[in-house]
């Protein structure tokens, strides 16, 4: 994430296909003009934050007090080492899933986020009983139709932080995260660097953020189409 994120990589890709499918084909390349640079983008949101930083910070100093700056999976069982390395587990979601979510998600006026993310939760409080947690996510900053094939580093880490009550059901606790997905999106600008030390969180060598557990959503891109392969 020096240079780009994972869409932006995807831009790049679309446009090496499109190159080759033109060179395979021996037409002249032509890839889709920019309106803006990412020097633009930079420049906005450096003025941005500049002009919105204090309603935000104290936003997130507000919204972050008291809150845990990680997950413990181990209250159940015995006590381990906690290490450095971590796995990644690839699902499918089923489509007939897939729709009871999007009917939940439409039932109830909020996004497919916001209830995948619920639902993480509730998992979470399952495996743990820990009913306060600080879960990470990417959000993209990109908002205007000019940034659409702009490549450059585009993300920012927010922290989500869920309250479960055990009496709640779920679409009483889905409302609930609908409120603070959406306040917190309102300040996704505020660079996570910049939150981090402002609040200053008491932190160790290996748990030295806000959080320890991360989701996000990815929508699956479509394959491409390369003439001769």
């Amino acid at each position: 994430h020096i240079l780009c994120d994972g869409p932006s990589l995807g831009i790049l890709l679309e446009d090496l296909f499109r190159l080759y499918s033109s060179n395979s084909q021996q037409l002249k390349a032509e890839l889709p003009p920019l309106e803006i640079q990412f020097a633009d983008f930079a420049e906005w949101e450096r003025n941005t934050v500049e002009s919105d930083q204090s309603t935000s910070l104290e936003f997130w100093k507000e919204n972050l007090k008291g809150a845990p700056s990680k997950v413990d999976f181990n209250k159940h069982g015995e006590s381990h080492e906690v290490g450095t390395g971590g796995k990644t587990t690839r699902f499918r979601v089923p489509s007939e899933l897939q729709q009871a979510v999007k009917s939940v998600s439409k039932a109830n006026r909020t996004t497919l986020f916001t209830t995948f993310i619920t639902a993480f939760t509730i998992l979470i409080y399952k495996y743990t009983s820990q009913e306060e947690i600080s879960i990470g996510t990417p959000v993209s900053l990109k908002e205007s139709k000019e940034l659409e094939n702009v490549t450059g580093l585009f993300i920012n880490s927010l922290v989500i932080r869920s309250h479960i009550s055990p009496l709640d059901t779920f679409n009483e606790h889905l409302k609930k995260m609908q409120e603070q997905v959406y306040d917190c999106f309102k300040h996704k600008y505020i660079p996570y660097d910049t939150v981090v030390k402002e609040i200053s969180p008491d932190r160790d060598d290996i748990h030295n953020a806000l959080f320890n557990i991360m989701f996000a959503l990815h929508y699956k891109a479509g394959k491409p189409n390369l003439s001769g392969l």
